[in-house]
């Protein structure tokens, strides 16, 4: 996606299809995109600190808290493909 020009980090889940989705799944949902951008950062940290100029950066750190996510409904028709067009 990266080289394709995608400027957003997103991660792609297959729950069984007998999983509900709600929002522990959401949740969980959230723990690995948290975790595939901090795999990022560690990559991109590792290699900048290779140059001496960057040596002193410290190490990347994305904050969750997953205790004061809060769910948020959908309004009615948001979530129709026709609403994506404006």
């Amino acid at each position: 996606m990266i080289d394709a020009g995608c400027v957003f980090n997103f991660v792609v889940l297959a729950p069984e299809s007998a999983v509900k989705v709600d929002e522990s799944t959401h949740r969980q949902a959230f723990t690995a995109l948290h975790d595939a951008l901090m795999k990022d950062m560690r990559w991109w940290h590792k290699n900048i600190i290779k140059n001496s100029e960057y040596g002193g950066f410290s190490e990347p750190l994305i904050r969750r808290n997953l205790e004061s996510a809060v769910a948020t409904p959908l309004k009615p028709g948001l979530d129709t493909e026709s609403n994506l067009d404006g």
